[in-house]
């Protein structure tokens, strides 16, 4: 996944079912996506990273956050997410 010109955005893995994963976008949005869209031995809980996609359109990707991301969540997101 190369972001050009754009920024990488972080989602969280909701829930894992056989076939299926929920993630929660970076916009509050949640979508339901097929699990190997995600990287190998993601968990739920796990924190993806993705590319934004053109306006209208969901993430069909995602992958491991670079190690160089720096990951800052607020108190609210902390608790949504049980950080």
């Amino acid at each position: 996944m190369i972001c050009i010109s754009e920024p990488v955005e972080v989602a969280i893995v909701d829930r894992i079912e056989e076939a299926w994963a929920v993630v929660e976008l970076a916009r509050d949005q949640v979508v339901e996506i097929e699990r190997s869209r995600l990287p190998a031995g993601t968990q739920e809980g796990g924190i993806v990273c993705y590319c934004p996609p053109r306006e209208g359109l969901l993430p069909r990707g995602f992958r491991a956050c670079p190690s160089t991301l720096g990951l800052e969540f607020n108190q609210e997101r902390r608790s949504l997410w049980r950080f």
